[in-house]
């Protein structure tokens, strides 16, 4: 294989088949490369053009996964379409302030008292209450309780739950729903699904003192 010390070219070098660069090699000067590269890139990148690193300010058109976490922080936000796993956290972004947590629960086969979750109470970073959406049905909806709950506690073991509903058949007019706090550490949501085999969805909205 031919081997050249010094190379010039005015103009155009078109080559036919490769070009293979020994140690210390370097390319000067402008140009344009089409075609492949096969090996790896050397150095900070401080002569790229066209390469921000600033963060990204812009509108993604399509999908997008995130593995980890999403934080938004001040401004304006708005979720379309918006698919979470499993919580939705809101806060300021500093670690002494108050947070909301936003998430989706169900379960299926209830019947009689159930503990649906539990929410633990802390002088520093523990949650003060609750809302959650709900739909309380038998499987084929011919019973049914449709409302919204609202549940609050303290740290010396008492609490309270409203129960307000715009649909209620069949056995699900008694289900009843309660919160105990007695533990002091924790306050515990239960459901009494009375006569039978119930399911429950629910978009809850927990409050936590301290991020």
């Amino acid at each position: 294989m031919p081997t050249i010390s010094n190379l010039t070219v005015s103009g155009s070098l078109i080559v036919s088949g490769s070009i293979i660069m020994q140690s210390g090699s370097t390319f000067q000067g402008s140009g344009s490369f089409t075609g492949s590269f096969s090996g790896s890139y050397v150095g900070n990148g401080a002569g790229l053009t066209g390469i921000t690193t600033a963060n990204w300010n812009g509108v993604r058109s399509g999908s997008a996964g995130i593995t980890g976490s999403l934080t938004v922080i001040s401004g304006s936000t708005s979720l379309q379409g918006v698919s979470i796993g499993s919580t939705l956290t809101i806060s300021t972004g500093s670690t002494t302030d108050a947070k909301i947590e936003i998430f989706q629960y169900s379960t299926s086969s209830l019947s009689g008292v159930t503990a649906l979750m539990t929410f633990p109470i802390s002088s520093s970073a523990g949650y003060t209450g609750f809302k959650a959406d709900y739909a309380l049905t038998t499987p084929n909806e011919i019973e049914k309780k449709v409302g919204t709950l609202l549940g609050t506690w303290d740290r010396s073991g008492n609490a309270d739950i409203t129960d307000n509903y715009v649909v209620a058949t069949g056995d699900a007019i008694t289900s009843a729903f309660s919160l105990d706090a007695s533990s002091l550490t924790s306050a515990s949501l239960f459901v009494d699904a009375v006569g039978g085999n119930f399911e429950i969805n629910m978009l809850v909205t927990a409050f936590k003192r301290k991020v």
